[in-house]
């Protein structure tokens, strides 16, 4: 049996301060404001979204012979606003309970900055990265362990609706096994 700190998982921490390190520098490519922390938002940009159901396609399709569960239901809240330093960038942090790929339920916290790259025909394009931990199963029989993650996401807005897509790329590693795989996630949301 392993133990709950391992190397891999190590090397995963250090990547997500990295990340973070990395994006506090391209945010503060302008005055940072008073507060000096870089993730402050603009209070007036302060919204709130409901996070839905995802669907998910693992790179590996099964795991102990056994097809993932790819259809994540479950809900989520989701709070967005512009960084203070650096308004073309937002702020996400958010809660869900999702049933998770082995198909129990699963909670996951995550924090996306997201860069807006354009907007057209009423629609807003956003890249970024998203970073956070998931309290999930491991195998079809459990336990439930934290899990860190990490990967690029995109987003499209329909500005008009409110309705949005979250499409996001993570490359996780089996603890049990230690074999990669990628896990690709699209999910929904409404801001209000």
């Amino acid at each position: 049996m392993k133990t709950a700190f391992t190397p891999l998982r190590a090397k995963l921490a250090i990547a997500v301060l990295l990340s973070a390190t990395i994006f506090t520098h391209a945010v503060q490519a302008e005055e940072a404001p008073a507060s000096g922390f870089w993730l402050a938002v603009e209070p007036s940009t302060v919204s709130y979204a409901l996070t839905g159901p995802a669907v998910s396609r693992h790179q590996r399709r099964t795991s102990a012979n056994r097809p993932y569960n790819e259809n994540n239901i479950g809900l989520g809240l989701e709070q967005r606003a512009d960084l203070l330093a650096a308004p073309q960038w937002e702020r996400a942090v958010g809660a869900s309970v999702l049933k998770d790929s082995y198909n129990a339920a699963a909670v996951f916290a995550t924090v996306a900055l997201t860069r807006e790259v354009g907007t057209a025909f009423g629609m807003e394009l956003r890249a970024g990265v998203v970073a956070g931990l998931a309290y999930k199963y491991w195998s079809w029989n459990g336990p439930r362990h934290l899990t860190p993650y990490l990967g690029p996401t995109v987003t499209l807005r329909h500005l008009a609706s409110k309705l949005g897509l979250n499409l996001v790329y993570i490359y996780r590693t089996n603890f049990r096994s230690d074999k990669g795989s990628g896990l690709l996630i699209l999910q929904t949301s409404y801001e209000f």
